[in-house]
């Protein structure tokens, strides 16, 4: 895109050739360059690199985000085998990080921190998916968090079972000032209700904005679907 363009202008020259192979990540996927993420060796000030471009307020919003993205695919590419050493220098700099672009709520980093933080922590035990859990629970919670953040701390709450939010999922389901925001809780329902959410997500597929019902329609299934363990428990 031209903002990506613009940034990889503004790149110091050390940084040119690492951000050529970001460039080509963002085209083709963040798997889809064996050049950087799958050779053997990977360079040096990869990982120095992209957290120095994340901290750089200078840089254009979007090139930040997408040094951001990269965090969890390097310590995958870095320590292929799960285990990082909590005090290697490389993991300190990126875990803390991770926890500064999460708090950058008034952005899409905050959102795109979360997602990286979660899938590490399917990996690599380092990072817990109890904190990642917390992490999205108080994005969930907190009514001054953006939009965009707050979406995706609600479907990364519902993939890890983060039950205590359902009050504030329910709020937001029937109350939230944008479509989006409703439609990511409404699916947030599926992972979390019970068979007392049905009534609510039959009303809203029935007679509700026609935007919410594929989302509701899901949830649904996914309750009819779970209900026998869910009364077991």
């Amino acid at each position: 895109s031209l903002e990506l363009v613009e940034c990889h202008v503004e790149l110091t020259l050390t940084l040119e050739g690492q951000a050529q192979h970001l460039v080509r990540l963002r085209t083709f996927g963040v798997a889809g360059d064996p050049q950087l993420l799958r050779q053997a060796q990977l360079p040096p000030d990869l990982g120095t690199n992209l957290v120095a471009i994340f901290h750089d307020r200078a840089q254009n919003e979007v090139w930040r985000d997408y040094c951001v993205q990269h965090f969890a695919p390097y310590c995958k590419a870095r320590w292929k085998n799960g285990d990082i050493p909590p005090d290697d220098p490389d993991w300190i700099a990126i875990s803390n990080a991770f926890f500064e672009a999460v708090r950058e709520t008034d952005s899409t980093i905050a959102g795109t921190a979360l997602i990286g933080m979660e899938m590490l922590s399917q990996t690599h035990s380092v990072l817990s998916r109890e904190t990642v859990g917390q992490l999205a629970s108080t994005l969930v919670l907190d009514d001054n968090c953006g939009e965009p953040a707050r979406i995706t701390a609600l479907r990364v709450c519902g993939g890890l079972k983060k039950t205590e939010i359902l009050p504030t999922v329910r709020f937001l389901a029937q109350t939230a000032e944008t479509i989006p925001l409703q439609v990511a809780a409404i699916a947030t329902l599926g992972d979390l209700g019970d068979s007392s959410d049905r009534e609510y997500l039959k009303i809203t597929l029935s007679t509700g904005n026609e935007r919410l019902h594929p989302a509701a329609k899901s949830s649904l299934q996914r309750l009819a679907n779970a209900k026998p363990q869910r009364e077991a428990e």
